[in-house]
């Protein structure tokens, strides 16, 4: 079984999955990019189009998801109309954990208002390499703190 972290943007929506157990697997990221559009409003739509379905072989092996609530100064009600298009993706029967960036950032260890900088320094060094990008980095924690 594996444990999920969803970063959502109105760009793409990340998902990085890793055994229930640690050490008991690899960790795998998947980045599905929203199709073009020049609003958040187009590029939401698109979701459907690009996550797997809640009946995709996708989410069999997956228990839990960590899943971002939106909030900041960047349009958290875009945030929030990504994140509800990707809820409707996700399986009934998965527990699914609502996580501020406060939240999981504690919940890994790390100060919860530290910076986006310090988040990814963290990742790379516990990864032995450079996440593919911020979002991928934020999903990976949100993934440790839903395990945790």
């Amino acid at each position: 079984m594996r444990i999920a972290g969803i970063d959502c943007s109105s760009f793409a929506i990340d998902i990085v999955t890793v055994p229930l157990d640690e050490g008991e697997g690899d960790v795998e990221l998947h980045s599905f990019r929203l199709e073009d559009g020049p609003r958040a409003f187009e590029r939401t739509r698109s979701v459907p189009n690009v996550v797997p379905a809640r009946n995709h072989s996708f989410w069999l092996n997956i228990l839990a998801v960590g899943l971002e609530e939106p909030t900041g100064r960047f349009k958290p009600g875009s945030g929030f109309r990504v994140q509800g298009a990707v809820l409707a993706m996700i399986p009934d029967r998965m527990l699914v954990k609502p996580l501020t960036p406060s939240e999981w950032r504690a919940g890994v260890g790390l100060p919860g208002n530290c910076s986006k900088e310090a988040v990814f320094a963290w990742v790379t060094e516990r990864l032995w390499g450079i996440p593919k990008s911020q979002d991928a980095a934020d999903a990976y924690c949100m993934r440790l703190a839903t395990r945790a």
